[in-house]
């Protein structure tokens, strides 16, 4: 293929799938380091560079939005080939880059991920108003006074960068401020709207992350309303994070994509392997759950199956609306509040009690279940001997081996080859 494209690296696993990483203003692929560390080993991880945004070298001419997405398409077809499906990762800027390409090309991606702004931004108040418009104006002023004097220019570009506690506040420039000048040039003179994001709502499912460490907030509350009533999509706040989220939580925002990518719901009769378990962190960010399950797969679902280890005392995440099932699998028990909880002894409880986890002696690893006591019951029994056979006919069961640390969902327990696991069952109400 000899269509232009943007500059990329490529490196990891090129039989892996193919995640394209884009970066925004003022970034260069160096802002994704911490992500192609953790995921070179198993996916082909693709990192470009947005015209303009190389090094000092870089004199490329700015391009619109139009030109900008087709560059990204002959990018993405060139480094994963024609026709095949990507996973596409984008911040700031690179989000904006990505909800178009999901625009016109949904066909060609899996899932996407965007960080820390949203499709839709609504002012939610007369000061954030005037921060949007100010900073967006001071860098198109910037980009405007490069062409005369190059030096002030950039000066200007660099104070702001600092000003906001970019990562790299030296890489700024000047030429990086194209991208705001065509933004208010489509707004004021209605120039490229059929490259808006008017009314835009992602058709794949969309993982969207924010930083909470924010005064102002680079979404409006109808963009989250509409991932959180969507196709399965989810909205995630890092609450001690700021705009670049990946920098101030990269272990954080590599186990949500991590998980997001491999979100897909196991089917009926099957086995789901302890290796395809989604890591997820936990609600209070404190550590990291083992994701077995989820139903339906988005954020307010009916039930979650998870694994967890506990290394260290603490307070539980609390879920409204919610009851759980926890059972210790390994390790020598927890006292919650004054109960103490032994190994293979499920307990039942409501999540939003406040409840104080201590170890009882040294780390333990639990199998929970948290489901919607409104929708949906749920018990959770152990055996030694084989499943035995149920009682009741549940919605669904899972059969959590304890010595493969495999769980097999709607396997016929006539046939279950589990001697010694924890069963539990799901009854619709």
């Amino acid at each position: 293929m000899n269509d232009p494209t943007l500059q990329y690296s490529i490196s990891g696993n090129p039989s892996g799938k193919t995640l394209v990483f884009v970066h925004g203003w003022p970034d260069s692929p160096t802002l994704w380091a911490a992500q192609v560390r953790f995921f070179e080993a198993r996916y082909c991880c693709v990192v470009v560079t947005l015209p303009g945004y190389g090094g000092a070298n870089d004199k490329r001419p700015a391009c619109d939005f139009p030109g900008l997405v087709q560059l990204l398409l002959n990018t993405v077809q060139t480094a994963a080939g024609p026709g095949r499906r990507i996973v596409l990762i984008g911040h700031d800027w690179g989000a904006f880059f990505c909800y178009l390409f999901e625009q016109r090309h949904a066909e060609l991606i899996e899932c996407m991920i965007t960080l820390d702004v949203g499709a839709r931004l609504k002012p939610s108040s007369i000061g954030h108003a005037l921060f949007l418009i100010g900073y967006q104006w001071w860098l198109i002023a910037a980009w405007a006074v490069g062409f005369l004097i190059p030096a002030l220019g950039d000066l200007m570009a660099r104070n702001f960068a600092r000003a906001v506690h970019a990562p790299r506040p030296s890489h700024a420039r000047a030429r990086m401020g194209y991208l705001y000048y065509f933004l208010w040039r489509a707004i004021l003179f209605r120039r490229s709207r059929s490259f808006s994001l008017d009314g835009y709502s992602p058709r794949v499912r969309l993982l969207y992350v924010f930083g909470g460490a924010k005064k102002y907030m680079f979404h409006s509350r109808g963009w989250l309303r509409l991932l959180r009533t969507g196709n399965g999509s989810v909205a995630v706040n890092l609450p001690g994070a700021g705009h670049w989220v990946m920098i101030d939580q990269p272990e954080a925002v590599n186990v949500l994509i991590q998980g997001w990518i491999g979100a897909a719901s196991p089917g009926a009769g099957s086995v789901i392997r302890k290796d395809q378990y989604r890591q997820m962190p936990w609600k209070n960010l404190k550590g990291v759950t083992h994701e077995i399950d989820r139903v339906p797969d988005q954020e307010l679902y009916h039930w979650r199956l998870s694994r967890a280890n506990v290394s260290a005392n603490g307070e539980f995440s609390k879920f409204p609306g919610y009851d759980r099932l926890l059972v210790i699998i390994e390790g020598a028990g927890v006292l919650l509040n004054d109960t103490e909880l032994k190994p293979l002894q499920p307990l039942r409880f409501k999540g939003e009690q406040p409840i104080e986890c201590r170890l009882v002696s040294g780390e333990v690893t639990d199998l929970g279940l948290i489901f919607d006591r409104e929708k949906v019951d749920a018990q959770m029994i152990y055996f030694s001997s084989g499943p035995g056979c149920l009682d009741q006919q549940p919605q669904t069961w899972y059969i959590f081996d304890l010595d493969s640390g495999d769980t097999h969902k709607d396997v016929p327990l006539s046939t279950c080859s589990v001697k010694r696991g924890i069963l539990v069952s799901i009854f619709t109400l």
